[in-house]
C-alpha cells in the first residue's frame, strides 16, 4: 500500500522573533487603527525616534497594512537619518525588493550597513519606493496610541498631526565576552570533571602570557599540609594551547602543550579531548586540526570552577604573633578560604562547551562554526555557554550571570568586569552567528540501514517517496540545515509519499530511526 502524507510548513514573510538583537524603540498598537500611508517613488513615510540604547542598529520592522490594489512589484528603500526629520546626515540606505504583495502583518528590514546609535539621540527612518509602488505601511493615531519620543513624517518631510508609524528598532546584541586580563573572571556553578571529556571554545587573543588561564577545575589547598590539592587548567602558554594537571601530592605538573600559534588576534576553535585509553589519551585540536597528543591521569575530584583565571587558593600555615593573635586575627581556615585568582586571560571567549564524552574529530569539525541545535537533547553535553547576553559594548552592569544553555543549571557569576565599553564587557563580533545552528552530525553508524532504504526522486520539487524493507517501528524526522525538526512521525507502510511542495528550496535531512538502526539522507528541494 502507498500512503500519501501532506507536510505543511509555514513560510514566514515576517521576522517576528529576531536572533542576536535587542528590541529598543517601538510603537506597536494592536491593529493599525490609524490606517496606512502609501509609499511610492513620489510618496514617502517616515518616523523619528529617540534611541534608548547605545549600539549597532540591526533591524527596523514595519507593519504592512494589506491593500494589494495598487501594488507594483519592485525595489523599495529605507533611509536612516541622523537627527529629527529628513535634513540630517544620511547614515544608511537599505534597499529591499518585494516581488509579491506581502500579507498583512509585520515586515523585517535587516540593516546591512553599520549604523551606530547613541542612547538619548534622535534618528529618523524614511520609506520610499524606487521602482516598486503601492505599499501601505501601518500607523497609529491618538485613538490607538501614540509614540511619545518621535514624529511621523509624510511626503515632503511634513509632520502629520497625532499619527505615528507602526515600527520597531533593534540593536545588535552582544555575541561574546571580553576579558581584560587584569582581574576579570567567572565562577561557574560546580560540576565534577568527567573521567572522559571534551572541552571546546572559540577564542580570540593576542596575549603573550606564559600562563593565561581559560578554564580551571580546582580543589582547595589541604589545610594540614598546605599543598595545592588538585588543579586541572586549560591555558594559553606563550601563544599555544596547553593542558596542565597538578596531582594531589603537590609533586609537580603534568603538561601537554600544542604547537599551533593561537595568539594572533584571530578567532580560533580550540578543543581538548580526553579518552578512556590508558596511554595517549589526550588530544589537543586547533581549528579542527590535531595539534598535540599525550598521556595524563585525570582521576581526582574538584570543588570549584573558574573561567578566565586560575582559581588558586593559597594556604598560609598558622603563625602566632607577639600579641598571641593568629595571622592578624584570621584563622588558618579563614585564610585558606580567601580565593586569590591569578593568571588572568586577556581576550574574547565564545561558545564554550564541556562534554562528558570524547568527541570525534568529525564531530568537532561539524560543530565548530555554529551553535548547537537543541542543546538539552545533545548526548553528553554537560555545560554550554553561548555568551549571547547583554547589548554590544553598552552599559551591561546588571548582566552579571553567564547562562548555561545546556539546561543543567551550571550558570556562572561574572566578577570584576566593568560591563561598560568595548573591553571587560559583553560585545559583538564573534564569527558564530546567533541562531545559526549546526547541522546534525552524521556518524558512520548512522548509515547502518541505508542499504534497506530508498528515497526518490532526489532532487525533487513536490513529492518524495520513501521505500524501505524489513524495518521495525520506523520513525521519520525531516530536519532543516539549522537543525530545526520540521516533521516527526511514524512510517506505517513500506512505501510512503510526502508532499513537500510548501518547503522552501534547500537541503533537508531525512532521518529514519528504526529498531535495526538509523539512516540519514540529504534531500534537495528545488
Amino acid at each position: 500500500m502507498k500512503l500519501k502524507h501532506y507536510l505543511s510548513v509555514a513560510v514566514l514573510f515576517v521576522h517576528l522573533i529576531s536572533f542576536g538583537q535587542v528590541l529598543d524603540q517601538f510603537n506597536t498598537p494592536t491593529g493599525t487603527g490609524g490606517g496606512g500611508f502609501l509609499v511610492s517613488p513620489t510618496q514617502n513615510v517616515g518616523q523619528s525616534f529617540i534611541a534608548g540604547l547605545t549600539g549597532k542598529l540591526s533591524q527596523i520592522s514595519v507593519f504592512y497594512d494589506d491593500d494589494p490594489t495598487n501594488f507594483v512589484a519592485g525595489e523599495f528603500k529605507l533611509t536612516i537619518y541622523e537627527g529629527e526629520g529628513y535634513n540630517g546626515n544620511v547614515l544608511a540606505i537599505q534597499n529591499f525588493t518585494l516581488n509579491i504583495a506581502p500579507p498583512y502583518g509585520e515586515y523585517a528590514i535587516p540593516i546591512e550597513t553599520t549604523v551606530n546609535l547613541t542612547a538619548s539621540s534622535t534618528y529618523t527612518i524614511r520609506l520610499d519606493g524606487i521602482t516598486g509602488n503601492g505599499i501601505f505601511f501601518g500607523s497609529s493615531n491618538g485613538a490607538t496610541g501614540t509614540y511619545a519620543n518621535g514624529t511621523l513624517y509624510v511626503y515632503n518631510s511634513q509632520s502629520y498631526y497625532e499619527y505615528d508609524l507602526w515600527f520597531k528598532s533593534f540593536i545588535a546584541a552582544a555575541s561574546h565576552l571580553n576579558f581584560d586580563g587584569i582581574d576579570d573572571f567567572v565562577v561557574l556553578n560546580h560540576f565534577e570533571r568527567p573521567a572522559t571529556f571534551t572541552f571546546e571554545a572559540m577564542i580570540k587573543t593576542n596575549t603573550t602570557s606564559a600562563d593565561a588561564c581559560l578554564f580551571s577545575w580546582m580543589k582547595d589547598d589541604d589545610v594540614n599540609t598546605g599543598y595545592d590539592f588538585n588543579r586541572t587548567r586549560i591555558t594559553i602558554a606563550n601563544g599555544n594551547l596547553r593542558l596542565i594537571v597538578h596531582p594531589n601530592d603537590g609533586s609537580g605538573d603534568d603538561v601537554i602543550t600544542g604547537n599551533i600559534t593561537i595568539n594572533d588576534n584571530i578567532w580560533h576553535h580550540i578543543a581538548i579531548v580526553k579518552t578512556a585509553d590508558v596511554s595517549n589519551n589526550i588530544f589537543l585540536y586547533v581549528d579542527g586540526v590535531l595539534d598535540a597528543t599525550g598521556t595524563i591521569d585525570l582521576i581526582f575530584q574538584s570543588q570549584s570552577i573558574f573561567l578566565g583565571a586560575n582559581g588558586y587558593k593559597y594556604f598560609i600555615p598558622p603563625v602566632t604573633n607577639k600579641d598571641n593573635s593568629k595571622n592578624n586575627g584570621l584563622s588558618a581556615r579563614e585564610i585558606n578560604d580567601l580565593t586569590e585568582p591569578d593568571d588572568f586571560y586577556q581576550g574574547n571567549l565564545d561558545e564554550l562547551r564541556v562534554w562528558n564524552r570524547p568527541l570525534s574529530l568529525s564531530e568537532l569539525q561539524n560543530n565548530q562554526n555554529c551553535e548547537l541545535a537543541n542543546p538539552a537533547s545533545q548526548t553528553g553535553l554537560v555545560a554550554y555557554y553561548q555568551f549571547n547576553q547583554g547589548v554590544d559594548s553598552d552599559n551591561n552592569v546588571t548582566v552579571t550571570t553567564l547562562t548555561d544553555a545546556s539546561g543543567n543549571g551550571y550558570n556562572g557569576t561574572l566578577t570584576d568586569f566593568s560591563l561598560n565599553g568595548v573591553t571587560s564587557n559583553w560585545i559583538a563580533g564573534s564569527p558564530i552567528v546567533t541562531g545559526n545552528n549546526c547541522s546534525p552530525f552524521l556518524s558512520v553508524t548512522d548509515f547502518a540501514i541505508n542499504n534497506q532504504l530508498n528515497i526518490y526522486p532526489n532532487p525533487t520539487r513536490n513529492e518524495v517517496t520513501i521505500q524501505f524493507n524489513a524495518l521495525t517501528n520506523p520513525q521519520l524526522q525531516i530536519i532543516d540545515m539549522n537543525g530545526r525538526i520540521l516533521l516527526n512521525e511514524s512510517l506505517n507502510y513500506s512505501n510512503n509519499t510526502l508532499n513537500i511542495e510548501t518547503l522552501p528550496s534547500g537541503i533537508y535531512l531525512f532521518k529514519i530511526n528504526a529498531n535495526e538502526g538509523t539512516a540519514v539522507s540529504k534531500v534537495i528541494k528545488q
